[in-house]
């Protein structure tokens, strides 16, 4: 007996190329990855009501626009992972991006730009002096909470900007210039990944030097 997958004519068609992938052709006025068979009709939506709003997701939603109505709203249309079939030759879709791939385009620029200045300050704030030979003071102690602050802020924005990027490439993965591009799109979600990382152990970095902080204080009788 056959383990090929059948499914009704409306079913969309795909083929198994490798065990535990699935690939699937768009047809060719699609440019949406097989994951998202609803996005079309919702970027028409999208479209018909003006909406020219771009969510940032590092930031609160009271203090930018709210999300677009059908913003993360399409649906797979099977529980698998699916993988996109590449055109052959490979050619940029959509171009020119429409407005709501320009949308989403933004919606994962900000975070990814933001993040940097970040881990910038991070840094000056971990090399804030605390030990046995550095009199503690209350600023010592702010100056340390300050930057794990900005750790939690930083480690959380480059979630936003690795998710906010797989996504993107998911919804649209011939939307680049070619396929070097492609993979430098996903190099730079890794790289995002790292970046939380690195945040997380700041984080942590951080907790062990207010701990030695207030040891001191206790020592000094200033506790």
């Amino acid at each position: 007996m056959s383990s090929r997958r059948t499914y009704s004519s409306s079913a969309p068609k795909y083929e198994t190329r490798r065990p535990g992938r699935v690939y699937a052709s768009p047809p060719p006025e699609s440019y949406h990855g097989p994951h998202f068979d609803r996005a079309m009709a919702q970027e028409q939506y999208w479209d018909s009501i003006g909406s020219r709003e771009v969510w940032d997701p590092s930031k609160q939603l009271s203090s930018v626009a709210a999300r677009p109505e059908t913003y993360g709203l399409a649906h797979s249309y099977h529980e698998s992972r699916l993988e996109h079939e590449y055109s052959d030759p490979y050619e940029k879709r959509p171009s020119p991006y429409t407005r709501r791939a320009e949308a989403d385009y933004k919606t994962y620029k900000r975070p990814s730009d933001g993040h940097g200045e970040i881990a910038e300050q991070v840094r000056k704030y971990k090399d804030t002096p605390v030990g046995r030979n550095i009199s503690p003071h209350d600023f010592h102690r702010d100056s340390l909470l300050e930057g794990k602050r900005l750790a939690r802020e930083g480690r959380d924005m480059s979630n936003l900007a690795a998710q906010s990027r797989l996504g993107f490439n998911q919804k649209y993965p011939q939307g680049y210039e070619d396929l070097t591009a492609t993979e430098n799109h996903m190099k730079q979600v890794r790289s995002q990944i790292e970046a939380a990382r690195g945040f997380r152990k700041a984080d942590n970095f951080i907790d062990g030097r207010l701990d030695a902080f207030e040891k001191q204080m206790v020592r000094r009788g200033r506790r």
